[in-house]
């Protein structure tokens, strides 16, 4: 249960977006738009952003493998 909905009897912009996403996920748009409306933003943030650590993580793991071959040449 949200905070917001406890304290004060009123949904927060947060509210419902976990299953909204979900939704998004298995591809139910309608589903995930009755939950939360701003998932259909969120979302592609958030694989954007998980995309772009994603893709760091990948280069500074092949950069220190890199270097640790050209020390042993």
């Amino acid at each position: 249960m949200c905070l917001s909905v406890i304290l004060f009897d009123q949904e927060c912009y947060g509210c419902g977006m976990t299953r909204a996403c979900q939704h998004m996920i298995h591809g139910e748009f309608e589903a995930a738009a009755r939950y939360n409306r701003m998932a259909f933003i969120v979302l592609p943030i958030l694989i954007f952003g998980w995309g772009m650590e994603v893709r760091a993580t990948y280069r500074k793991l092949n950069g220190a493998k890199a270097a640790g071959d050209s020390t042993q040449a």
